[in-house]
């Protein structure tokens, strides 16, 4: 296939813990390409891990013979300055005019907001909070699952397996999470639990797996109820001080991620009894699509790119 006819094309990459989206358009915005790989968030895979999933698209945007006039490279841990480095690094050796790595959560509030005020929330394996008015912006949480993470699936499942201890030893409430956790790892008691969980190859990511079911299970079970409960009070909590940091006067308020869907009634449910009045929205867009709008915004906008140079 050649686009070369198309003239100069804009990409757009949104990379995270779990998968890798890339979008190529023309200068109307029309969709040219789009492709999907596996994780390039080097905190999660590692380097060469996410490399090799770039490349994986990389190597369809060559074949396609196309001319990539500017590329937004929306990208999970890009805050830290090491994983920010070895990006822009790593691109300034590819054909591209220009180039901006940011973090995944600004590519995230683009498709929410389409440029324009918005204050995103995003919850898949991990969790941030991100908002911006086009002049001032606050990012809250996102830390990692180290750290927390709230609503995060990291966070969800990790909730889960230390009420399934509690349940199992008896100082803690009877909970259907105990069945769902048996099930998932293969446990039937706590030193099993445990023992997988401290394995060599056990990944805390894998906790995520349980959030959706944690989810599913909390208008029928006690303890997974308290647990969304506290998740979604945690996340909107982050919310309402990004809102507070802006002196927010009005613009998109959302929810993205892998998780979004399951949760969007609960993060409703606790934001009205929070007082807040603004509706929550589902971006209409992927965050892929905001990561290429982004690329045609910043290089009409001459922005100073990571890469390349007006």
């Amino acid at each position: 296939m050649n686009l070369r006819r198309a003239g100069p094309c804009f990409a757009g990459l949104d990379g995270g813990g779990s998968s890798t989206r890339l979008q190529l358009t023309d200068a109307s915005g029309k969709l040219l390409f789009e492709a999907n790989a596996g994780p390039t968030n080097i905190l999660v895979v590692g380097w060469e891990q996410a490399k090799a999933a770039f490349e994986a698209l990389w190597d369809e945007v060559v074949r396609l013979d196309v001319d990539v006039a500017a590329m937004v490279a929306g990208l999970a841990g890009s805050d830290r300055p090491e994983v920010h480095s070895g990006w822009v690094d790593y691109f300034t050796r590819l054909p591209l005019q220009r180039f901006w790595v940011t973090g995944d959560y600004q590519v995230a509030w683009a498709a929410l907001g389409g440029g324009g005020p918005a204050v995103i929330a995003i919850v898949g394996t991990g969790s941030v909070v991100y908002a911006s008015d086009g002049i001032r912006s606050v990012r809250r949480g996102g830390y990692g699952w180290r750290f927390g993470d709230v609503a995060s699936g990291v966070w969800l499942g990790t909730e889960a397996a230390k009420s399934v201890l509690a349940a199992w030893e008896g100082w803690g409430e009877e909970t259907a999470l105990v069945d769902l956790v048996m099930r998932r790892w293969n446990v039937k008691q706590p030193q099993e639990l445990l023992a997988y969980w401290y394995g060599p190859s056990f990944d805390p990511h894998l906790a995520a797996n349980l959030a959706a079911d944690v989810v599913g299970l909390a208008e029928s079970d006690t303890v997974s109820h308290r647990i969304v409960t506290e998740a979604c009070q945690g996340l909107t909590k982050l919310m309402a001080n990004a809102l507070a940091q802006l002196h927010w006067t009005g613009g998109a308020i959302g929810v993205s991620g892998g998780l979004a869907t399951v949760l969007m009634p609960w993060l409703e449910r606790e934001w009205w009894s929070q007082g807040h009045r603004e509706r929550l929205s589902r971006s209409p867009v992927e965050p892929v699509v905001g990561a290429a709008m982004l690329a045609r915004m910043w290089s009409e906008q001459r922005r100073s790119a990571d890469g390349g140079a007006y």
